[in-house]
């Protein structure tokens, strides 16, 4: 977040300037200077124009420029010749001023991954994969594993969406209809409802749902958006424990956990290819990609220094499965680390496309539930009692 701050500098004049960061490094920053404040407050406007300026490359685009990148390395173009091609090739606006930065960048004398990370486009773990193969040597074979990767991720995402797509389609139009109910029907009908009925709880929910969208609809408009920023909030600044819950939920938990393995195994084995040691392997991908599974291996580093061998490092880490360190150990013992880095990433990108495909046929019954179970909800908590009630008067009538 951006924040706007006025202060009273060392010499007593007042300033203003812009901060980035919490209000309690900007505020530690304007200790730290030994200015006084007067007022802060946050620049939304900047912070969203930052947020749209840094937007990734959709994953499907990725994977064709990706591929299409390491097609020409083999046939021996040189980069700014591939990127100039790529330039002509895109449609996309986001793409062709990310090549079109990274060439300037490139011609400055950046190396290509550094050119890369500095247009904001690309995901970190491709920048990191990137990094290791111009190390190693070994870039369009990194290249193409990246592309393949990110193609995969793509094709899940358009699974997952069109499987979603109907259920999705049916609890909105469902919550459309209960909210015309709610302010519409439930104040009309209201009073026809039997006094037996009154005393269930279900009703009672329900009418309370109908006197909130009534009387505060607000609330509905406001909820989402709080539960949002504190999505965000924990997400950033409880990484770790917010993972450690989420990699515990059947079937997704493991999917992402698994995923970011694959992704991570295939940085050390290309650093591995290139001689690196595992020490400076590990110290490379935390510097690059700085996420919950890298400061894992960051920790195992540290086991190293203590003396112990890599894959007993790996061994004490509980949230890494058995399999990774019993590999590591066949690694050490025939001197191989890149092999069995290697055996790994293929057995956690293999185990995602399993997950991927149990996943896909999962969602829709559990969407499709849902919708069923709010239609008989609205029908046995509000339409049955009132038809019932109407129908006995209308037999006393007669």
């Amino acid at each position: 977040m951006y924040w706007e701050y006025v202060v009273l500098n060392n010499f007593g004049t007042q300033t203003t300037g812009i901060g980035q960061g919490s209000i309690k490094e900007i505020k530690e920053m304007i200790s730290g200077r030994h200015w006084t404040l007067i007022s802060m407050r946050p620049n939304f406007l900047l912070h969203v124009r930052e947020q749209m300026s840094i937007r990734q490359i959709d994953h499907k685009t990725l994977a064709d420029l990706l591929n299409n990148f390491a097609g020409m390395l083999q046939v021996g173009l040189s980069m700014n010749e591939i990127i100039e091609n790529l330039e002509d090739t895109t449609n996309s606006i986001r793409v062709k001023t990310a090549l079109r930065n990274m060439r300037q960048d490139l011609n400055k004398g950046y190396p290509l991954w550094e050119a890369m990370d500095r247009t904001t486009a690309f995901p970190s773990t491709a920048i990191c994969c990137i990094a290791a193969g111009e190390q190693s040597g070994n870039l369009p074979e990194v290249l193409r594993s990246l592309a393949e990767t990110f193609a995969f991720s793509d094709e899940v995402q358009k699974r997952v969406g069109a499987a979603i797509a109907y259920p999705i389609g049916l609890i909105v139009l469902i919550s459309g209809a209960a909210l015309i109910i709610s302010l519409k029907l439930v104040p009309a009908l209201r009073d026809f409802l039997p006094e037996a009925s009154m005393k269930s709880w279900s009703v009672k929910m329900f009418l309370f749902y109908c006197d909130l969208v009534q009387y505060h609809w607000y609330l509905f408009l406001l909820v989402p958006i709080i539960l949002f920023m504190i999505l965000v909030y924990c997400r950033r600044h409880y990484e770790e424990q917010f993972l450690k819950y989420l990699y515990k939920v059947p079937v997704l938990g493991s999917f992402i956990k698994e995923m970011q393995l694959s992704l991570y195994f295939l940085n050390l084995y290309t650093y591995q290819k290139s001689g690196i040691t595992i020490k400076e392997s590990i110290l490379s991908i935390n510097n690059v990609q700085n996420s919950y599974i890298s400061r894992i291996f960051l920790r195992c580093r540290k086991g190293i220094d203590q003396g112990l061998c890599f894959w007993e490092a790996v061994k004490k880490e509980k949230e890494i499965p058995r399999i990774v360190h019993q590999n590591i150990h066949q690694g050490e013992i025939q001197g191989k680390y890149d092999e069995y880095f290697r055996n790994i990433y293929l057995y956690f990108k293999n185990r995602t496309e399993d997950s991927a495909r149990n996943l896909i046929p999962m969602l829709q019954p559990v969407f499709i539930v849902v919708a069923g179970g709010m239609i008989i909800f609205l029908v046995s908590t509000f339409i049955v009692p009132i038809y019932t009630n109407l129908n006995g008067m209308m037999e006393n009538m007669f």
